[in-house]
């Protein structure tokens, strides 16, 4: 017996065809590019857990990285102070050197001009946090509203730091005769620094950004051609003077291992935070979802302003207590809404 005989509904023919259709059309129209909604699929909020965790697992390969290179850098007679000083405080080469003179050997750093890491952890994870988070996404965790308020700021001074650091870095290392493929290590920096300075403007407030496009197309090509550039480095011969490349020379092996994860870590990070940064550009702007005061605008946007019989009453106070749990909304903010309904 078929479905239609049991059914007593005959399916046109012509019906399935355009079904089918339509479902290879779909397939075929699934964008590789963030900026268009049909990269997030019909299930968005599964796709920006997946963009967040490639960002998680990116700084925390980045970190991992940092611990090889910490034991390279025992290993030619640093020091742990001279090494957080050297990553976290003065970063660059010529710029640790010159003004912290107690120090003589701090990071191990053979391609980083402005920086040991491709990017700065605290910042990276929170730039995952910060363009990614949901009230209910287990992946995010809660900061105080204020702290969020001060934060970009903090990170917008850090990452001005690091361009001065940059270009201190830049004129020294130009007045020497250096391999071409080095210039391309200097731009593609100076593009990654602009980039998370601009992340730190659009999360401050400062400037407002209405298409991601143009800022994920540059970022992109120079991830594409300094990660290209730097395995061609490391296998060219250029490394050393005697043609050897990078990986068969006698240098410690946490130190590979270091090099190495950076090759993996900077192409992943930079993925999940221009997705995300996206994401909330064209998708799901963070003005409407993420800040908490306009989650409680939104909130009190839906609240009439009449008289409500008990039981809506009690709905609507039990959602206000939901939020006030999730921590959305104050608790004088709570009292306000409880205060308006009874």
């Amino acid at each position: 017996m078929t479905l239609e005989d049991e059914q007593g509904i005959a399916i046109p023919e012509s019906s399935v065809i355009g079904m089918n259709n339509t479902n290879v059309l779909s397939h075929q129209e699934s964008s590789f590019f963030p900026w268009d909604s049909s990269f997030w699929g019909s299930d968005s909020d599964e796709k920006l857990k997946l963009i967040k965790l490639i960002g998680f697992a990116g700084v925390g390969l980045s970190f991992v990285s940092l611990i090889f290179n910490f034991l390279a850098a025992l290993n030619y007679m640093s020091t742990p102070f001279c090494f957080i000083q050297h990553v976290f405080i003065f970063g660059g080469t010529y710029f640790f050197y010159d003004f912290s003179p107690t120090c003589w050997q701090g990071a191990v750093s053979l391609f980083g001009i402005s920086s040991v890491l491709s990017f700065p952890l605290i910042y990276g994870l929170y730039l995952v946090y910060f363009y990614g988070k949901e009230n209910s996404d287990s992946l995010s965790f809660k900061l105080d509203s204020e702290i969020e308020k001060i934060l970009p700021f903090v990170f917008m001074v850090l990452m001005g730091k690091y361009l001065l650091v940059f270009l201190y870095e830049a004129t020294i290392f130009l007045d020497y005769e250096i391999y071409r493929i080095f210039y391309i290590f200097l731009i593609s920096e100076l593009v990654f620094i602009c980039t998370l300075l601009i992340f730190s403007l659009h999360m401050a407030g400062i400037v407002n950004i209405k298409s991601s496009k143009e800022i994920i197309s540059i970022s992109s090509f120079f991830i594409i051609v300094y990660t290209i550039a730097k395995i061609y480095y490391t296998v060219s011969g250029e490394y050393s003077y005697s043609g050897e490349m990078f990986w068969t020379t006698d240098i410690v092996i946490s130190y590979k291992l270091f090099e190495l994860l950076q090759l993996i870590s900077l192409p992943m990070f930079y993925y999940s935070i221009l997705s995300l940064f996206a994401y909330r550009v064209e998708i799901k702007p963070f003005e409407e979802s993420i800040s908490s005061g306009n989650n409680v605008q939104t909130f009190e946007a839906k609240v009439p302003k009449y008289n409500l019989n008990s039981e809506e009453m009690v709905a609507k106070l039990k959602e206000a207590q939901e939020l006030l749990k999730q921590g959305i909304i104050s608790e004088d903010e709570f009292k306000k809404i409880k205060e308006e309904y009874l």
